[in-house]
């Protein structure tokens, strides 16, 4: 009866009825059927087991393979990114350079021009040359093409020599 009062007190339940069938023990028989019945129970419970986590292990092996190559591809674009970024950047610098080259280039012909309009070297000397104008550098220095002008630098020693006095 205690365990009445409890539950009521627990549940708060007021009308039992209660049972008036008592419960035969079992024989030995029935004690060992049902041990072999539990058993049996338990060997497929315990197969459902293993088989669900064989089932899970492999999906869990193909998750792994299959994050592991979108990993590898990842990293693989990644490099040929960073590859084409590379090349570009040279490309890029290459041209950087080139262009500096010729305006380089192009300066020096100016200015050998320039020098050589200063201090008259093409009638005095019989030369055949004949004066070209000063090419103004642009940012296109690379398309600006000059003539070859060979510099006659006798020419321009015995004309610094006369202007010394020597």
């Amino acid at each position: 009866m205690e365990t009445v009062e409890f539950h009521a007190a627990k549940t708060k339940h007021s009308n039992f009825t209660e049972s008036t069938e008592e419960k035969k023990p079992l024989t030995d028989e029935e004690k060992a059927q049902q041990k072999v019945l539990l058993q049996e129970l338990l060997k497929q419970k315990r197969a459902e087991r293993q088989a669900r986590e064989a089932r899970e292990e492999l999906e869990k092996e193909k998750i792994r393979m299959t994050s592991g190559k979108e990993l590898l591809e990842a990293k693989r674009r990644m490099e040929e990114a960073e590859m084409k970024q590379i090349a570009e950047q040279r490309r890029q610098e290459k041209l950087d350079d080139k262009r500096a080259r010729d305006r380089v280039k192009a300066q020096i012909e100016a200015d050998k021009i320039a020098r050589k309009a200063k201090f008259g070297g093409g009638s005095e000397a019989g030369s055949s040359d004949t004066a070209v104008a000063v090419p103004v550098p642009s940012a296109k220095a690379s398309e600006v093409q000059l003539p070859a002008v060979k510099k006659d630098y006798s020419q321009t020693k015995l004309q610094v020599n006369l202007k010394l006095g020597n």
